[in-house]
């Protein structure tokens, strides 16, 4: 796994983890297909490169998983899911599993953890202070 995701980062194995815990625990109590749900989660973030990285992800989450020889069907329910997690995008996710991801996404993106993401994020990317600033009232206030 470590090798389709950077151990760390804003976008690295550590958040695919904690959202993975979240979307564990979520899942279970809401009765999510946790056969959508699981690939899902651990390739939300495969791709980070361009605005658009949950239609990325999930066309690279494609491709793995049929490397992988995963059912056809399955496939295009996790690639559903991974597609509407993205709340940049406006994306409004309509499965369970979809609710799921996105929440535990969102969720870890809030808090002091959030805060601390942001900062890392700007300065991985070489943004200016007034784009971490703005990313709170775009992003962080309206979650």
């Amino acid at each position: 796994m470590s090798a389709l995701i950077p151990p760390h980062g804003t976008h690295g194995l550590e958040h695919t983890m904690r959202v993975y815990r979240t979307c564990m625990a979520l899942g279970k109590a809401l009765g999510a297909d946790m056969s959508i749900l699981l690939p899902a989660v651990l390739l939300h973030d495969v791709v980070r490169d361009g605005e658009d990285h949950a239609s990325a992800s999930s066309v690279k989450a494609g491709e793995i998983l049929r490397d992988l020889d995963y059912p056809e069907k399955a496939i295009k329910e996790i690639s559903k899911t991974i597609g509407a997690h993205s709340f940049s995008a406006g994306r409004i996710p309509e499965s369970l599993e979809a609710k799921i991801l996105s929440d535990a996404d969102k969720l870890d993106a809030m808090g002091a953890l959030g805060v601390y993401r942001a900062a890392m994020y700007s300065a991985e990317h070489g943004r200016p202070l007034e784009d971490y600033i703005a990313h709170f009232s775009k992003k962080l206030l309206t979650l």
